[in-house]
């Protein structure tokens, strides 16, 4: 979240936010690559070739609009629901499906998948997924300070319930056919993405091995630096 938060500071929408795209070093930090696909925020053009990650990608992206800020705030719900309760809220056999499901769809409550979960989980997907992008945050520092808050209001075993594990472990394993919703759009040739459901307690900070701070890519004291990857996704 620190991450792309500076980046909307400095005038860059990402457009392409997924689990693929959080990397976590060794030493713990958490980075936000790849922004072969960021834009300025200002940079509104609207365009025939859709490009970013169908499972992730906001309904106004669809429609043919702009991406802005909120965009990604989009993305960033979607994903935050994934690690919630271990699976994405849309999926289909086509991408186009799962498309449509963003458009004309409200992305379920995660504890309606996972009993137990905190609302006010809950309610920072419900925030950040609505289908109007008037009514999400409209900048990443909005959203880092709800779950900021949600953080501090909610005891660690409420950020780290595992009722998303237990229901998957409960479930006989079997090989996961292959699902566009990952896809690249318009070519869905890619497998679903399995995210492990994760803690939200905010991690105990490793020392880094280059000294203080947070390196070279740290923007304002963020948790998660901003990092260049190679091989942007480009669609169409």
């Amino acid at each position: 979240m620190g991450g792309l938060s500076a980046a909307h500071r400095a005038g860059l929408v990402h457009r392409d936010i997924k689990p693929e795209n959080v990397l976590v070093s060794t030493e713990g930090r958490i980075k936000l690559a790849d922004f072969g696909l960021a834009r300025a925020a200002t940079h509104h053009s609207g365009t025939s070739t859709l490009m970013g990650t169908v499972a992730y990608i906001a309904p106004e992206l669809l429609s043919g609009e702009g991406a802005d800020e909120r965009a990604d705030i989009y993305a960033l719900g979607i994903v935050l629901y994934e690690m919630l309760t271990g699976v994405q809220p849309y999926t289909g056999e086509s991408a186009v499906r799962v498309a449509f499901q963003h458009v004309n769809s409200t992305v379920p409550a995660p504890s309606s998948l996972v009993p137990g979960l905190a609302p006010e989980l809950d309610e920072l997907v419900r925030a950040a997924t609505q289908a109007d992008p008037t009514e999400r945050p409209t900048h990443a520092d909005d959203m880092l300070r709800s779950l900021i808050a949600v953080q501090e209001q909610l005891a660690d075993e409420q950020l780290d319930f595992r009722g998303a594990q237990e229901r998957r472990s409960r479930q006989e394993p079997s090989a996961a056919p292959a699902d566009p919703s990952t896809a690249a759009i318009p070519s869905p040739r890619t497998t679903r993405s399995t995210t492990a459901p994760m803690s939200l307690r905010r991690p105990r900070p490793r020392p880094s091995r280059g000294g203080r701070g947070g390196g070279p890519h740290s923007r304002d004291g963020c948790g998660g630096g901003l990092s260049h990857h190679s091989g942007a996704e480009q669609l169409g």
